[in-house]
């Protein structure tokens, strides 16, 4: 893994620990421009999101749900179902 897919891989667990947090805060809309600004996105370029909205629902629970039993698999040979 080089370094630009490495750091890609931080912001990507940065964006869904934001969205957890915000969710488990019964949170269930998030501000694209606001999220891009947390991340240190410059203001010109997050304002280019600031209509977009993500609904944050039962799916994302489900998605978060499987998310963390994988991070949390103790060995390889452990199946998911």
């Amino acid at each position: 893994m080089d370094q630009d897919d490495e750091f890609e891989q931080i912001v990507r667990i940065m964006i869904i620990e934001i969205m957890m947090i915000l969710y488990k805060n019964n949170i269930t809309q998030v501000h694209m421009g606001g999220l891009l600004r947390l991340l240190g996105i410059s203001n010109a370029e997050a304002s280019l999101r600031d209509d977009e909205l993500l609904e944050l629902d039962e799916n994302f629970a489900k998605y978060i749900k499987v998310f963390t039993d994988l991070s949390s698999a103790t060995t390889q040979n452990e199946t998911l179902h």
